[in-house]
C-alpha cells in the first residue's frame, strides 16, 4: 500500500513538474518579456524612484533616460499594449514587490477605461496577466471578469491556450523575449520609441494643432462605476505603500481638442481622489509639439516622445523632491547609455530627389526618385511611367533597393552579419501603387550609392532587366 502511495505521489509530482515545464514553453512570445525581465534584472541592483504604467499611450510617450537626466532619478516603463484600467491594479501590485518608488505615473486615456470585449484586446491584456503568479486569486478574478468560462483555462495556462502551436515550439530554452528591429524601435528600460512619423497626407490634417476640432460628447458618461473603483483601488494600494501618484493623460491627435468632456472627468475624479492630474494635451505649445512628432495620430514617435519626457522632467522637479541618484552605479551606466542613444532623440531631416527616366525592364520606366531622411527612417518614392504592363510586372516581380554608405561601420547588424556593404529593402510590388512608397530604415548617415532593380518573386535568380544606380547621394 505504501509502494502505491509512494509511486502515486512521484506519477503526481512529475506530472505537475511537467505542466510546468510546457506552460514556460508554450507561453506566448512578446515584448512585455523583455519589459519584465529588463525590469526584474534592474531592482535586483537598485531601487527604482519613479515607475510609469498604462497602455501604448505610456510606453510610447515617457523615456526614463531623459527623465533620468532631468531629474537624478532611476526610473523605469511598465507600459503595456492595451492595458486596461482593470488590470493595472494587479499590475502594481505584482511589480511593488520588487521595489519602493518615491513616484507611481499612471497614464490614463479614454481607450483604457472601457470592458474589454474584442478577442484582440483580450489578447492583449494577457500580457499583463502572465507575469501575475497563478496562485493569485486577484488573478483568477480579473480573468473571470474578463474572459468567458470557455476561455478561463486558455487565460490561465499557456500549455492550453496555445496548444496548437506544438510544432512552433522549440524545447530548448525558456526565454520568450521578442526579437527587435534597432533600426525601427529604440527600446530601453521599457520605453519604446519609434523612428515613423505620420504620413505626409496625415501630417498636413493635423499641420495647425490650434485648428482641431470635433463635436464634444457632451452627455457622455466616460468612467462608470467600476472604472472608478479600478483607478481608485490603484491609487490606494500605491498610497498604502507611502508612495505619490500622478495621473497622466499623454498627447493624443486624436483626442486634442476633441474629449474636453473626458478630459474634465478625469480631473474631477482626480480631484476626489486626492490625486494630482496632468493633461499633456494641454501643453503642445509648451512642449513643442508638432505633428511631426507622432508616429500615428494617437501616439508619439521617438522626437515625440523625448521632448515630452523633457517636458514632464522638468515639472516633476518642480513638483517633487528625489533623492539625488547621480552617484549610484546605476544611474551612471543610464547616463552612458544616454549618451551613446542622444543623437536618435534628435531629427535628423533631410531630402534628395532626381530625375531618371530610366528602365528597369520593358513597361517599368522609373521617372524619377527621391528619398527623404528622418534619422533612421528613409522614405523612399518611385514614380513610375504608366504603362499597361505594369499590373503583369507587379505580379511577376520584387523590387530590391539597395543603399551603400560611405562608411561600413553604419551598416544595419543584419547587413554586417551577412556580410553586406549595404543596407536594402525588398518590396513585394503586387502590394504598391504608383508613385512606389516605402520605407529603409537604417543607421546609415552619409549614402555613397543607391541601386535599384528586379527580380523574381518566387526565387531569387538574379537581376531581372537594368540595374539604376545613382551615385553622389549628397543630402
Amino acid at each position: 500500500m505504501k509502494k502505491k502511495i509512494k509511486s502515486i505521489i512521484v506519477f503526481t509530482l512529475f506530472l505537475t513538474l511537467g505542466f510546468i515545464f510546457l506552460n514556460r514553453i508554450f507561453a506566448s512570445q512578446n515584448i512585455f518579456v523583455n519589459v519584465y525581465e529588463d525590469y526584474k534584472s534592474l531592482t535586483k541592483k537598485t531601487n527604482v524612484d519613479i515607475l510609469f504604467y498604462g497602455s501604448s499611450h505610456a510606453y510610447t510617450t515617457f523615456n526614463p533616460m531623459i527623465i533620468d537626466d532631468k531629474c537624478k532619478t532611476i526610473s523605469y516603463n511598465l507600459g503595456s499594449a492595451a492595458l486596461y484600467i482593470s488590470l493595472t491594479d494587479l499590475v502594481l501590485k505584482e511589480t511593488l514587490k520588487r521595489t519602493k518608488p518615491k513616484l507611481i505615473i499612471l497614464e490614463v486615456y479614454e481607450g483604457t477605461v472601457r470592458e474589454v470585449i474584442s478577442e484582440r484586446n483580450k489578447g492583449f491584456q494577457l500580457r499583463a496577466l502572465d507575469i501575475i503568479p497563478n496562485y493569485s486569486i486577484e488573478k483568477i478574478n480579473s480573468i473571470k471578469n474578463i474572459f468567458s468560462k470557455n476561455e478561463y483555462l486558455g487565460a490561465l495556462f499557456p500549455l492550453i491556450r496555445n496548444h496548437e502551436k506544438w510544432n512552433e515550439s522549440s524545447f530548448i530554452g525558456f526565454s520568450k523575449r521578442q526579437t527587435l528591429n534597432k533600426n525601427t524601435l529604440f527600446f530601453h528600460s521599457g520605453y519604446r520609441g519609434h523612428f515613423k512619423k505620420l504620413d505626409l497626407t496625415e501630417r498636413e490634417s493635423f499641420k495647425d494643432l490650434t485648428k482641431i476640432n470635433a463635436p464634444l460628447k457632451n452627455g457622455k458618461i466616460y468612467f462608470d462605476e467600476e472604472s472608478k473603483k479600478h483607478i481608485k483601488a490603484f491609487i490606494n494600494t500605491a498610497k498604502k505603500e507611502g508612495i505619490e501618484v500622478l495621473i497622466v493623460t499623454s498627447p493624443d491627435l486624436t483626442s486634442y481638442k476633441k474629449h474636453q468632456p473626458f478630459f474634465k472627468e478625469l480631473k474631477e475624479l482626480c480631484k476626489s481622489f486626492s490625486t494630482p492630474y496632468l493633461n499633456l494635451n494641454d501643453y503642445y505649445k509648451e512642449i513643442g509639439l508638432t505633428a511631426d512628432d507622432f508616429m500615428d495620430p494617437g501616439h508619439l514617435n521617438i522626437y515625440g516622445g523625448t521632448k515630452t519626457s523633457q517636458f514632464l522632467g522638468e515639472y516633476l522637479n518642480e513638483k517633487y523632491q528625489f533623492s539625488d541618484r547621480s552617484n549610484d552605479e546605476s544611474y551612471k551606466l543610464e547616463m552612458q547609455k544616454l549618451q551613446k542613444s542622444k543623437d536618435l532623440f534628435v531629427k535628423s531631416d533631410g531630402f534628395y530627389g532626381i530625375e531618371l527616366n530610366k528602365k528597369l525592364i520593358d513597361g517599368l520606366v522609373i521617372k524619377n526618385l527621391s528619398i527623404s531622411k528622418n534619422n533612421r527612417d528613409h522614405t523612399i518614392t518611385l514614380n513610375i511611367e504608366n504603362d499597361k504592363r505594369l499590373d503583369e510586372i507587379f505580379e511577376k516581380y520584387k523590387l530590391s533597393f539597395k543603399i551603400f554608405p560611405t562608411n561600413l561601420d553604419n551598416l544595419n547588424d543584419d547587413s554586417k552579419s551577412k556580410k553586406w556593404k549595404f543596407d536594402k529593402v525588398d518590396i513585394i510590388l503586387e502590394n504598391q501603387t504608383n508613385p512606389m512608397v516605402f520605407h529603409i530604415f537604417t543607421k546609415i548617415k552619409k549614402i555613397d550609392k543607391a541601386e535599384v532593380f528586379l527580380f523574381n518573386k518566387e526565387v531569387y535568380k538574379g537581376v531581372v532587366g537594368e540595374k539604376i544606380t545613382i551615385d553622389d547621394l549628397d543630402f
